[in-house]
């Protein structure tokens, strides 16, 4: 039995013997600040955002490699299933994909129900809940006044983008940053982390701190060197200047002709290369300060006597395009370099009981972190005013202890939907698509059109042997139709995407899906 399905079975037994929840919860939820599981963990959960795998190494982040690499486990098979910035967040937060939690676009808005979410969950189970950083996008249209969002005790918030001459929102109000090296985005994001580590850790109530980093996200600037691309910290201006973008056998790549026809662009120039070297070059130096941060957080937490008490989760919300299949940069469109992200995770014995293995193998999603968090920390999706949220991921816990490995036959989906907003688009607006490590199959239903810019109808199809072809350089199915082997096979992966497409919760689990929706796999 999961373990969340064997807590959710402690719970219903212990109210019917009248003793409570044996988490401190309630039925759903708890009571308003309700008690804290025994011996439940602090959680910090850090992102950087549009950080590709390969700044993700030890030359770039040190600190952070010996720290959560060295000393933790990285997922081998984790893809995020929406690589856009809003989306995964808001995954992030409700352990569901966007089909069920509303976000598909870079639209906070969109969120359902967002009273039941992660940190309103673990603050019903008695953690102090503070945020740090970049929040979700356009998060100000719904909060003009940017004020903490359902389930924050602590709250230092940026939105928008900016290194430098930002205003930093908390709990009474704005304070505005200049362009002073002290006022640098990621040296007032980590001050203020470590400042909540020192106020919380190690109190009454454990910690659940979500730091969110801006870099390497790019951000137009005057700077001679960086320009657009990332602004590293002035300490790190000079790093990584003869940096040279990785060359898989996807980059630059010449003949496009598979792919659909609203991807298709002209060779990179001599130019765009260089840029792209120069932007990475950019991008690497930027995830010093953030690599720093990381390092801060977990030395406050040792001195609070508390890292051995702390699940740290690094990543990114997703990875990015630079120059893979012809495209100079982009994000959304779901192709390997997009769709894996860093990750690592710190799980220390005295909090999970068991030694974690260095390695996760088997297939997981950023949908996952939140059942996982939930798992360690004794609580359940439920918010004391509302309902219960069925989440589609699945704790990562039983897999870590190795008392059950994680399903090799697991089909994620990825899907979004920004027909909207197509200006921030290069390519496509709405797809869905099942991946499950072997094979990647998408179905474009709209599209930006290359003439106008704007959303328009397409038939477009991709499906790739991950496994004969793990750079994607050929669509087995490009305009036009493929053989008829592709085809069969296409015609097998639509049918399993059209059962899945609308999925919710997880069979043995959750409750039944309504008619005509099946369980996630």
């Amino acid at each position: 039995m999961p373990a969340l399905s064997q807590r959710r079975a402690l719970l219903a037994a212990s109210a019917a013997l009248g003793l409570g929840s044996v988490t401190g919860l309630g039925a759903c939820g708890g009571d308003d600040g309700g008690r804290p599981a025994a011996g439940a963990p602090n959680i910090v959960l850090v992102t950087s955002d549009d950080q590709a795998l390969d700044s993700f190494d030890r030359e770039a982040m040190p600190r952070t490699t010996e720290l959560l690499v060295d000393e933790g486990t990285v997922p081998e098979d984790f893809i995020v299933t929406t690589p856009f910035c809003c989306p995964s967040r808001a995954s992030l937060l409700t352990g569901q994909y966007g089909h069920n939690n509303g976000v598909l676009a870079n639209r906070y808005a969109e969120l359902e129900d967002p009273e039941s979410t992660l940190p309103v969950w673990l603050r019903d189970a008695g953690y102090t809940t503070v945020h740090v950083g970049k929040y979700l996008n356009n998060y100000d249209n719904v909060s003009p006044k940017v004020r903490p969002a359902p389930g924050w005790d602590g709250w230092a918030t940026v939105v928008g983008s900016g290194y430098y001459d930002y205003p930093l929102y908390g709990a009474k109000g704005p304070r505005d940053f200049g362009s002073e090296p002290s006022d640098y985005l990621g040296r007032v994001i980590t001050r203020r982390a470590v400042g909540a580590v020192e106020d919380a850790a190690g109190g009454d109530r454990p910690l659940f701190l979500q730091v969110d980093y801006f870099a390497p996200h790019s951000n137009p600037t005057d700077d001679p060197r960086c320009g657009d691309s990332a602004l590293p910290d002035a300490r790190d201006r000079g790093l990584f200047r003869d940096a040279r973008a990785p060359r898989p056998p996807s980059f630059a790549e010449e003949d496009v002709s598979d792919k659909p026809r609203f991807l298709r662009r002209r060779p990179l120039t001599r130019r765009a290369i260089e840029d792209i070297d120069r932007r990475f070059g950019c991008q690497l130096a930027s995830m010093r300060s953030v690599d720093r941060g990381v390092a801060a957080i977990a030395d406050a937490l040792e001195q609070a006597g508390e890292l051995e008490n702390t699940v740290i989760a690094f990543m990114s919300d997703n990875a990015v395009l630079r120059g893979h299949h012809g495209i100079a940069e982009g994000k959304h469109i779901p192709y390997e370099e997009t769709l894996r992200v860093p990750v690592a995770l710190r799980v220390p014995p005295e909090v999970l009981g068991a030694e974690a293995p260095s390695v996760l193998e088997g297939p997981a999603a950023n949908i996952d972190l939140a059942p996982t968090f939930l798992d360690l920390a004794g609580a359940e999706p439920c918010a004391s005013a509302g309902e219960c949220r069925v989440m589609d991921g699945r704790s990562l816990v039983p897999a870590l202890t190795g008392s059950e490995p994680l399903d090799p036959d697991r089909v994620r989906l990825v899907e979004i939907d920004e027909s909207a907003d197509p200006e921030e688009l290069v390519g496509p607006c709405r797809y869905r698509g099942i991946y499950d490590g072997s094979l990647l199959y998408l179905e474009h239903e709209i599209a930006q059109s290359v003439v106008t810019g704007e959303c328009v109808e397409v038939e477009d199809r991709e499906l790739y042997d991950l496994a004969d072809d793990p750079f994607q350089l050929e669509n087995l199915l490009p305009p036009g139709g493929g053989e008829e082997a592709a085809e069969r096979l296409a015609t097998e992966q639509a049918e399993l995407l059209e059962l899945l497409h609308d999925c919710r919760g997880i069979e043995g689990r959750d409750p039944e899906p309504p008619s005509g929706i099946s369980y996630c796999r």
